[in-house]
Formats: C-alpha cells, sequence, structure tokens
C-alpha cells in the first residue's frame, strides 16, 4: 500500500510466486489425448482500494502470471475485515 494524502483512494503493488495447474484434453470420441503439468510461475501486479464502510472495501486489480503460459487478469471485488 502507497500511503497518500486521499483517504478515499488507496494505491498498492505486489508480487508473489503462484503455483500453477495446467490441463488439456483434445479429440473426438474414442480417441481422446490428454496432459497435465503443475508449473510454478511470478505473480506481478497492482491496483486500487476505496473503503465504502469502515470494515467494507472496493477494489479493482491488474495482474500479470510470467509462467510458461504467461497471463492477464482483471479482478474487481469486495474486501470485508474480520476484526478491527
Amino acid at each position: 500500500m502507497f500511503h497518500v494524502s486521499s483517504p478515499t483512494f488507496q494505491p498498492y503493488v505486489g508480487t508473489g510466486l503462484g503455483l500453477h495447474f495446467f490441463h488439456m484434453k483434445a479429440g473426438v470420441p474414442g480417441f481422446i489425448v490428454q496432459d497435465s503439468a503443475t508449473k510454478l510461475g511470478l505473480d506481478l501486479g497492482g491496483g486500487v482500494l476505496t473503503p465504502v464502510s469502515p470494515m467494507t472495501d472496493l477494489f479493482a486489480d491488474l495482474w500479470y502470471t510470467v509462467a510458461d503460459i504467461n497471463q492477464f487478469s482483471m479482478k474487481a471485488g469486495v474486501s470485508f475485515r474480520i476484526n478491527r
């Protein structure tokens, strides 16, 4: 979290390791080919958080995953504090 003067707009960045489970299945009835793999990846991202109430925040963020299959994701949601 970056500390900014506006309490209604709190930007943040993050990074972490991700464990990615890949599964592929293709073919026609009677002849199916499938494969699975588990890979380690690097997640990079950030977003913004805005308070709705003392115990609830709205957030939106963007994440990029660097792995055997690179992935870009956009997320939005609600987070709840369970203690103060």
